[in-house]
């Protein structure tokens, strides 16, 4: 009889070890012993991937390509591995590889799980061996799930302890040992508060992945160059700001952050911005004008002047709410409509203001100090409400498990109750800091104000408007307009 080998690994670590040798070696000492015929050995180098159709794993790996190829020819009568979980990571990929073998007249034969080999042509009419190989096909899923668990266990309580989950090395560190936190590489790090300066100073993704390309200093480590959703992927990741997240766990990392909590929050804060404003026309001040009687944002408008100025438009913006609401007759009808020049003339007017000393300092008071200690007060009341929780969950689990003090019903309730009351308390103290994170940081918002007032005309007049918008909704929150006039400047 003539026979396959088949040899396999889940895994490209295993390659490190003698599995796959080992394997192939025991098979041909099974053909040797019963007299059969190794025809070919095949082997799978680590290709861990899931697959669920016998097609789609064929494109990718040359292994079952192959094993198509010997059932078409009906090259072989037995096929030898180790275990039918080495004949794919699922239930239906193994069924998938025994159907074809069954319809070339080959039987598979188990060194896990032996069974009975008959002659060539009555392999489908085994059934003996059609129930072994459910039983095995079944402990192979069984296995294979409880590897599944194994793993996401081990890699939350790697999260847990401030780890990177996986052995992919983040843009910017070097893994230094297995259980140790990443180090920094220092060209690398210049690479990402390159990209943190450009992005906060209003550069999309586009514009930041060219200044990138363009200069050699800047090179990305696996791929040639640059692209702009890898920017925007490393800009945003969590472990640059020191934290360590894998599915739902999130955990301080014990390696050295590059950005500072502030810089992180301005990030976010820009990201947040940026969403607000995606899609908007590249208009001077898009995205800020707002109409004080109804609240909405204003669009702008064009209109071609009259000869001899013929080639010249007129910009203004207006408020359709408004314009809308005197035709159908429904909410408060209002006419807003200020050109163009007279926005600029009072956003230049601010910044004359607040180059006056005494008027920066006014501007500059912190005017949510109240608030920002209400809110560490209650901050604080949650986390030591949260701490006494969990005490009482500790409690709870040694009187039932170790005294036996409470009953399981008993236990169970108390243990529902006590996971509803910390859903409560961690979602409350989750809106808690992010309006902590809301609230105007006072140094940041007097050097955002200073910018403002000595740097503004500049960027006014600059020909990119995207890139000056950019720049003035970090530190413009609203210009409100009512009539045909600007009523008052909203700094951020």
């Amino acid at each position: 009889m003539r026979a396959i080998v088949w040899s396999a690994v889940s895994s490209k670590p295993q390659l490190r070890g003698d599995s796959l040798e080992q394997q192939e070696a025991d098979g041909r000492a099974i053909a040797e012993r019963f007299g059969w015929q190794v025809v070919e050995a095949l082997t799978v180098f680590g290709q861990s991937r899931s697959y669920i159709f016998y097609t789609e794993a064929e494109v990718e790996v040359e292994v079952y390509r192959r094993f198509r190829e010997l059932c078409d020819k009906r090259a072989a009568d037995v096929l030898i591995c180790r275990g039918r979980d080495r004949l794919g990571r699922s239930d239906a990929l193994i069924s998938q590889v025994e159907a074809l073998a069954r319809q070339a007249g080959m039987q598979v034969y188990s060194m896990a799980m032996p069974s009975y080999i008959v002659e060539p042509g009555q392999a489908g009419l085994d059934r003996g061996a059609l129930y072994s190989g459910a039983i095995e096909r079944a402990t192979a899923q069984a296995e294979l799930i409880e590897l599944k668990r194994r793993y996401s266990d081990g890699t939350r309580a790697r999260v847990r302890r401030g780890l990177h989950p996986n052995n992919r090395e983040p843009f910017g560190y070097r893994r230094v040992d297995k259980d140790a936190p990443m180090a920094k590489v220092p060209r690398e790090i210049a690479v990402l508060r390159e990209m943190y300066k450009l992005y906060v100073k209003g550069l999309g993704y586009q514009r930041i992945t060219a200044r990138l390309n363009s200069d050699d200093r800047w090179k990305p480590r696996r791929r040639p160059v640059w692209v702009a959703s890898t920017v925007a992927r490393v800009l945003h990741n969590p472990f640059y700001a020191g934290f360590v997240t894998w599915r739902d766990v999130v955990a301080v990392g014990q390696h050295e952050p590059v950005f500072m909590p502030e810089e992180w929050s301005a990030l976010q804060a820009e990201k947040r911005r940026r969403a607000r404003t995606r899609g908007k026309s590249a208009y001077p001040y898009t995205g800020l004008v707002r109409c004080r009687v109804c609240g909405g944002g204003m669009t702008v408008q064009s209109l071609r002047k009259h000869p001899p100025h013929d080639d010249e438009y007129y910009v203004y913006y207006r408020c359709s709410r408004g314009v809308r609401a005197r035709v159908t007759r429904s909410g408060e009808p209002h006419y807003t409509c200020v050109p163009l020049a007279a926005i600029r003339e009072a956003v230049l007017n601010e910044a004359h203001r607040l180059s006056n000393p005494q008027e920066l300092e006014k501007a500059c008071q912190d005017q949510a100090a109240e608030e920002r200690i209400a809110l560490r007060r209650a901050r604080v009341g949650l986390e030591a409400a949260l701490d006494d929780l969990a005490a009482e969950v500790h409690r709870l689990l040694d009187a039932h498990t170790r005294w036996g003090y409470i009953q399981a019903d008993v236990f169970d309730e108390a243990m529902s109750k006590a996971a509803r009351r910390q859903k409560e308390g961690e979602e409350a103290l989750a809106v808690v800091i992010a309006r902590q994170e809301e609230l105007p940081n006072r140094e940041e918002r007097a050097r955002r104000l200073m910018d403002y007032a000595t740097d503004v005309e500049r960027w006014l007049d600059a020909e990119d408007a995207e890139e000056a918008n950019a720049w003035l909704a970090q530190r413009v929150r609203a210009v409100w307009c009512e009539g045909r006039g600007v009523v008052t400047i909203e700094l951020v």
